[in-house]
């Protein structure tokens, strides 16, 4: 549908009023992103000022505006030989390459009877996912209910035939690029570490926090969730018996050939695969630049296909749970407020501990610093979302306790990938619990297993829809656990991440104070007013 157009010659001095104009029109439409209004300005800026130095005399532009279901388009049209503004110049720079590749992904070009036509395509808000994923819970629940009135074969025959169906298809696509997935994932996060000797002290440090903080945390909060879950005592738990389960996990963890760990999907292997390529790439320095960068191409290719499986996710919530509904009732949903429980109690330790010790440590009031981090903290909650609440995570540690907004704008980001303790909480209370429903058996080992992947895959959690299921998933296979507990482990997933993403915000900005702290980063006026 058209909603608006007009023409113009163009020249130099009329770029500028035909950018405005753009502008008006995205602005004017609220269901606009921010980003996305910015890039269409300055992508149709950029074709504007392209055609003036093309042709020597003027040319008449037509703009039309339209709206499309899911996105509005912004169409010049020009009557000239065939020129596509939009190619790239064998004579440009990286930087520019890879800006005008950012811009082709919503911009195209066509030619016919000569008229020229370039088309930029501006996305429309779109429905949170999280609202997906409450709705799949909801409307499972809502048929779980009515189940009663269908006959017990029509209902076994959905089962069988569609919702069982349905959900192996999706894990089995999921399974085809997790393993790759999380491989490039790591390899791809150490090669962006730069070098090894282009660590200066203050990067060292903050990154040895991180990883140490995260292991340390997982560990002592691996301790106390043990006492709040009945497990099934497995294997032999000393002597040599023990040491011959762990030098199996050891010898498990270094695969017989490249090729093993993802055919047999042993995500250890997986795991221990990509450190050893990333430590490697990343001594090799500018020598491999070319590789670096392959690696990084290929990571965002799989993180797409990923992310197009998981369109579905609210599709395999709804089958997995309706069919478990069906089958073994309601009672195993009621069974949830174990997992949440433990991980909601056990999830005020740290930042607790954290916020006593900075209180004391820096004579500080733990009502300011609650009160002046609280923005932060109740966007992730509301949003279940690092990403939305960034900006409001960075204003609170800038203007509300006083950090230099340099230090800021490295050390917060690192933390996000790095300082995994809150999101671990989730994945070892939801391990523990389904271990405790399939009575699983349990040895040190299988516990010391457990505390790792869930650290590893805290910090290694893929950033696509779907991500933290893909590491249960994982962590089910590695831990003997029937898969069977997905279902339940997405809802668990669902209801915790609001709460943990507030939390890990709140955590994180009291440990980036610390740092800051320690290597004379804040402002004390700015603190004390």
């Amino acid at each position: 549908m058209i909603r608006d157009s007009f023409e113009q010659v163009v020249d130099k001095a009329a770029v500028d009023e035909i950018t405005e104009k753009v502008s008006a029109f995205v602005d004017k439409n609220k269901r606009v992103l921010k980003p996305e209004a910015i890039k269409a300005r300055f992508a149709v800026d950029e074709v504007l000022l392209t055609l003036c130095e093309k042709y020597e005399e003027k040319k008449k532009v037509k703009v039309v505006f339209e709206s499309k279901i899911g996105y509005y388009t912004i169409t010049l049209f020009y009557h000239a030989e065939q020129f596509n503004p939009l190619k790239k110049s064998d004579t440009e720079d990286e930087w520019t390459k890879q800006a005008l590749d950012m811009l082709s992904q919503s911009a195209s070009y066509s030619f016919k009877d000569g008229l020229n036509q370039v088309t930029f395509t501006v996305p429309k808000k779109r429905i949170r996912t999280e609202v997906y994923l409450v709705a799949a819970v909801a409307s499972a629940l809502l048929c779980g209910t009515l189940g009663n009135l269908i006959s017990p074969e029509i209902r076994n025959f959905i089962i069988k035939y569609v919702l069982n169906l349905t959900s192996d298809v999706f894990m089995n696509l999921l399974g085809v690029f997790s393993g790759l997935m999380i491989f490039l994932a790591l390899v791809n996060g150490i090669c962006g570490m730069g070098s090894v000797a282009d660590f200066n002290k203050i990067g060292k440090t903050i990154i040895a926090r991180y990883l140490g903080l995260s292991f340390l945390g997982g560990a002592i909060l691996t301790f106390i969730s043990l006492f709040f879950f009945h497990l099934e005592r497995g294997g032999v738990v000393r002597g040599t018996d023990l040491m011959d389960q762990v030098l199996e996990i050891v010898m498990q963890i270094i695969p017989s050939n490249p090729i093993a760990p993802f055919y047999e999907e042993n995500m250890l292997q997986i795991i221990f695969l990509a450190v050893f390529v990333g430590v490697c790439i990343l001594a090799m320095g500018s020598k491999v630049d070319n590789l670096k960068s392959a690696i990084g191409k290929c990571n965002e290719l799989t993180m797409k296909a990923v992310n197009g499986i998981c369109t579905a996710l609210p599709i395999f919530i709804f089958t997995s749970l309706l069919s478990m509904f069906w089958e073994v009732g309601f009672s195993s949903i009621l069974s949830f407020w174990k997992p949440i429980l433990v991980s909601v109690v056990l999830g005020l330790v740290i930042p607790l501990f954290k916020l006593i010790y900075i209180s004391l440590r820096y004579h500080i009031s733990p009502f300011k610093i609650v009160r002046r981090l609280m923005r932060g903290t109740v966007i992730g909650f509301a949003t279940a979302s690092s990403a939305a609440s960034f900006s409001a995570v960075k204003n609170d540690l800038i203007n509300g306790l006083g950090l230099e907004e340099s230090f800021v704008d490295f050390a917060y980001p690192i933390g996000i990938n790095l300082y995994g303790s809150t999101y671990m909480l989730m994945y070892l209370t939801i391990i523990l619990y389904l271990a405790e429903v399939y009575k699983t058996p349990v040895s040190p080992v299988w516990i010391v297993l457990a505390w790792f992947l869930s650290v590893v895959f805290s910090i290694a959690t893929p950033n696509v829809s779907g991500g933290a299921l893909i590491c249960i998933g994982v962590m089910l296979q590695n831990l003997s656990i029937p898969t069977e507990g997905l279902p339940m482990a997405s809802t668990m997933i669902i209801i915790l991440d609001f709460y943990l993403t507030s939390n890990r915000n709140f955590t994180q900005e009291l440990e980036v104070f610390r740092q800051g702290k320690l290597f004379g980063k804040v402002d004390e006026s700015v603190l004390k007013g």
